[in-house]
């Protein structure tokens, strides 16, 4: 979510907002997965193997859910922050090869 706050990284955060989202993903995957398996090597509903077997990782897993959330309601600001410059570069852009054209043209004469 720093990434989000400075001007010029819309695409790093992009990058992290989805590396984010994909570990959350597996985080709730993999414990998920193995309560299931265990469930039926044990013969015991999913939801008590879940319970029993996976209760703190699932915890930390939907923990790790927040700030992945909160980064991507935040990275629309973040992309109108990072390129809402941009016709303020174009100007002064324009305004240096003036510059340089008018410095061109004095020379000349």
């Amino acid at each position: 979510m720093l990434g989000e706050t400075s001007s010029q990284t819309a695409g790093y955060a992009f990058l992290s907002i989805l590396t984010g989202a994909v570990y959350a993903l597996v985080s709730l995957a993999v414990p998920t997965l193995h309560a299931t398996e265990a469930a039926a090597g044990a013969r015991v509903t999913r939801r008590a193997a879940l319970w029993r077997t996976s209760r703190g990782a699932l915890f930390i897993a939907f923990l790790t859910i927040i700030p992945v959330t909160l980064a991507i309601i935040r990275y629309p600001a973040s992309v109108l922050h990072a390129f809402v410059d941009v016709p303020n570069h174009l100007q002064l852009w324009k305004e240096s090869i003036r510059q340089e054209w008018l410095t061109s043209l004095k020379a000349r004469f």
